[in-house]
């Protein structure tokens, strides 16, 4: 009879950022200078999108239908791809289907889940959400 006394177990914790797993603290790796390298040009890349979606919410951009069909856009606080544009009969408009997943309000409860998780300050989130208002004009 094997006796579990001696074995012991580490808790390992996977990093959805870094594509890692560490035995580490969760706070500890969030510190991490790796983990901070990997945060930053994450939200960078994901702030360049959000931008150029929030400048079609004044102005929809409207292309000829199948205009860059099935391009999506990956969402790293919902961890899910998300389509770009909304086809509709004759024509595509531009951004629509992202605009309406940034306003969602699933959207908003895993960016600020994310925000918590990676200890990133709270003042940083209006770059990434569209209030349901201006998602509807």
């Amino acid at each position: 009879m094997s006796s579990s006394a001696g074995t012991s177990f580490y808790q390992f914790q996977y990093c959805d950022l870094c594509k890692l797993s560490h035995k580490q603290r969760k706070k500890k790796h969030v510190y991490s200078k790796r983990h901070q390298l990997t945060l930053k040009n994450t939200l960078l890349k994901l702030t360049e999108k959000v931008k150029i979606a929030k400048l079609s919410l004044g102005c929809p951009d409207i292309q000829s239908f199948g205009w860059e069909a099935g391009a999506r856009v990956w969402c790293y606080f919902c961890q899910c791809e998300v389509p770009k544009h909304q086809a509709r009969q004759d024509c595509t408009i531009a951004n629509a289907s992202f605009i309406h997943h940034l306003a969602h309000v699933d959207h908003a409860k895993k960016m600020h889940a994310f925000f918590w998780e990676n200890w990133i300050p709270a003042g940083q989130k209006v770059d990434f959400f569209i209030s349901r208002e201006d998602a509807v004009r």
